[in-house]
């Protein structure tokens, strides 16, 4: 694990530059950033999560909750009801809206539309939505700063930063391939500990949501 001044130390040591004449501190936030960004949108054990969010009788609108990347995809957002679990199937935005978009009922498909997600039918009263979703992260900025990529994937944002800033700003091809290749490979760990973590088969890492 490690904090953002932690991996700055950590790269600057590796791109011989200790003292930041070559590249900056902003440079390497920038790259560290750019690094989770890229990665968040894959499936590990600790980006993955559920929560429950509520559906409001009348109203279309599903609002996810806070820290919401995206959703699983088959599995996103189910409403519990009961003892019955219902998983809304996801539609293209024109099915969706080729339905009458007025009668109530239990929902049973949704959509992403015009910036939000919709359902339908229109819920008839309030629903307890299960969301399993991709957790989002906010850029660090303060050198305490740390998340779940940092704490339990730091080689893998460390590596792939290296190789941004090789390419980018060094220009050193070779040592550009060098940290992708470490890059992979650190991916390709992260991949079989979360497989082992995750037997039961709720989660998977090979898709690119």
């Amino acid at each position: 694990m490690a904090t953002l001044g932690e991996l700055q130390t950590q790269i600057s040591a590796r791109l011989l530059d200790v003292n930041n004449t070559a590249v900056s501190l902003a440079q390497i936030t920038e790259a560290v950033n750019d690094a989770i960004r890229t990665w968040k949108y894959r499936r590990f054990w600790f980006n993955t999560t559920t929560s429950n969010i509520s559906l409001v009788a009348g109203s279309a609108i599903l609002t996810p909750p806070a820290d919401f990347l995206i959703e699983l995809p088959k599995s996103g957002f189910t409403i519990d009801y009961g003892d019955t679990k219902w998983t809304l199937s996801k539609v293209k935005p024109l099915i969706y809206s080729e339905q009458d978009n007025q009668s109530n009922g239990l929902p049973r498909v949704y959509t992403w539309v015009g910036g939000v997600y919709s359902v339908y039918y229109l819920p008839d009263q309030t629903y307890t939505v299960i969301c399993r979703y991709l957790k989002d992260y906010d850029d660090l900025v303060d050198t305490s700063d740390s998340n779940d990529y940092t704490v339990n994937a730091s080689d893998l944002i460390k590596y792939d930063a290296l190789s941004k800033l090789h390419g980018e700003l060094r220009q050193d091809e070779k040592m550009e391939q060098y940290y992708t290749a470490r890059t992979e490979d650190e991916h390709k760990m992260l991949k079989r500990f979360t497989n082992k973590k995750t037997a039961s088969g709720q989660l998977s890492v090979e898709t690119i949501l």
